[in-house]
C-alpha cells in the first residue's frame, strides 16, 4: 500500500472514473484487501519504530571518550576509521578553530533519554 487514498489506488489499478469509490470499499474482498493492507503497514510502522527506539538507546551509551584520545596534559580527535558509524549520530557539530583546535559538540542525552521515555510511557 504506498498511500490511504483509495480513488488514487484505483487509478493505479487502471480505473479511469473514481465516482465509484465508495461503492466499489464495500466490495468484501476489496474491503478484505484494505484492511490486510491495513495491517501490512501498521505492522511494518511498528517494526520502524522498535528501530528507532533501538537507534535512540545506542545513542545514550555514546560518551565523548568515543571520539577523542587522552594523551597526558593533550586531547586529539581519533581518526574517523577508529569511530564506530553509529556513534557518529550523536555529533551535533564538528569545526576546527584557530591553532589546530577543534569543538566536538554532541546531541543533548537528556532530550534523548526523554524522547525513549515518553514513547514508553514513563512521563
Amino acid at each position: 500500500m504506498r498511500d490511504c487514498i483509495f480513488s488514487a489506488a484505483m487509478i493505479r489499478a487502471g480505473y479511469k472514473d473514481t465516482s465509484n469509490a465508495d461503492r466499489l470499499k464495500k466490495r468484501p474482498n476489496i474491503s478484505k484487501a484494505i484492511k490486510r493492507s491495513l495491517l501490512e503497514r501498521r505492522d511494518a510502522c511498528i517494526t520502524t519504530a522498535d528501530a528507532i527506539l533501538g537507534k535512540l538507546v545506542q545513542m545514550t551509551d555514546v560518551t565523548i571518550d568515543d571520539f577523542i584520545d587522552w594523551r597526558g596534559d593533550s586531547i586529539e580527535l581519533k581518526a574517523l576509521a577508529d569511530i564506530n558509524p553509529q556513534d557518529l549520530a550523536m555529533v551535533k557539530a564538528i569545526k576546527q578553530g584557530k591553532n589546530s583546535s577543534w569543538t566536538l559538540k554532541l546531541h543533548d542525552k537528556l532530550v534523548v533519554i526523554e524522547k525513549i521515555m515518553r514513547h514508553l510511557g514513563m512521563l
